[in-house]
């Protein structure tokens, strides 16, 4: 079991995770990724689709097994040379501490129907040896390896993990930076929520507003650089407490200061960026110019 953070409201969070992975690409990097550390082994064409659904194994009131069906929220086939792989995604919204052996319950579900297949084929050739009635396979069965992969949407996982956080992520986009340049809007609000990267989201908003295509990399930097000058302002006003309004003053100062800095970095007229911040912060041509300086 592998756990992705992402962070607000189950349905919401489900769509972000649908729409960006029904395109067999991003399918494909989040495999290659996860699976294979970056290496471009899982190809968009070797993704097919696949039933969602599967039956798992719960205890009844009495205390017996028995058969439930479930869904996973995405589930592809991916055939790959001779070696085929199910793979299933699954938003969680909240701290699941029993996640592990749900997952496993969920990949036993995708062997077994496999399994199943597998007897039904040998019984309708009348393939079994007297020594393969116990699991209803041949020595020469394989079944496919089976990958589940949890997608957390709500700050920190403190159950059982392997976790990626933003500094993995953005190690990562600056390793892959030609990939990040044109990355769509949905793909950016999906990672935005899964490295719980506030600062980015606003950037998003500022920096890239109704764009179907946003510069992950550059929305990177703009989220580094606006820390820092948060960080800095906080460093200057150290011992003194003003409280909530002070704090809220400066992250405004200091995303202005970034948006000034791109705006001038793309060439925008000065009468532009005076339209841009008046609409944006209300701020009228004098107190642009105090960021211009």
């Amino acid at each position: 079991m592998r756990i992705w953070q992402k962070g607000a409201c189950t349905g919401q969070k489900d769509t972000l995770s649908k729409n960006c992975f029904k395109d067999t690409r991003r399918f494909a990097d989040l495999i290659n990724a996860y699976c294979f550390h970056g290496e471009p082994l899982i190809s968009p064409d070797d993704i097919q689709d696949c039933d969602s659904s599967v039956q798992t194994a719960s205890p009844s009131k009495r205390g017996s097994l028995i058969l439930r069906e479930g869904f996973q929220d995405i589930t592809r086939k991916i055939v790959c040379k001779t070696q085929v792989i199910l793979a299933s995604l699954d938003d969680q919204t909240r701290v699941d501490y029993g996640m592990p052996v749900r997952v496993l319950g969920y990949d036993a579900g995708r062997y077994r129907e496999q399994m199943i297949a597998k007897r039904n084929l040998h019984l309708e050739r009348k393939e079994f040896t007297s020594h393969d009635f116990l699991s209803f396979l041949t020595k020469t069965d394989r079944l496919s390896p089976v990958i589940t992969i949890v997608l957390y949407f709500n700050g920190r996982w403190d159950g059982a993990q392997n976790s990626k956080d933003k500094d993995v992520l953005r190690t990562f986009v600056e390793r892959n930076q030609e990939g990040f340049r044109t990355l769509s809007a949905d793909a950016f609000d999906l990672i935005s929520e899964m490295a719980h990267a506030e600062d980015l989201k606003r950037i998003r908003e500022l920096r890239f507003p109704g764009k179907e295509e946003v510069d992950m990399c550059k929305a990177i930097d703009d989220m580094v650089q606006l820390a820092k000058m948060q960080g800095m302002k906080r460093g200057e006003k150290r011992g003194l407490k003003r409280g909530k309004d002070l704090g809220a003053a400066e992250e405004r100062s200091a995303t202005i200061r970034l948006l000034v800095r791109d705006y001038l970095e793309d060439g925008y007229s000065e009468e532009m960026i005076c339209r841009k911040l008046n609409k944006l912060f209300a701020l009228d041509r004098r107190a642009v110019k105090k960021y211009l300086k």
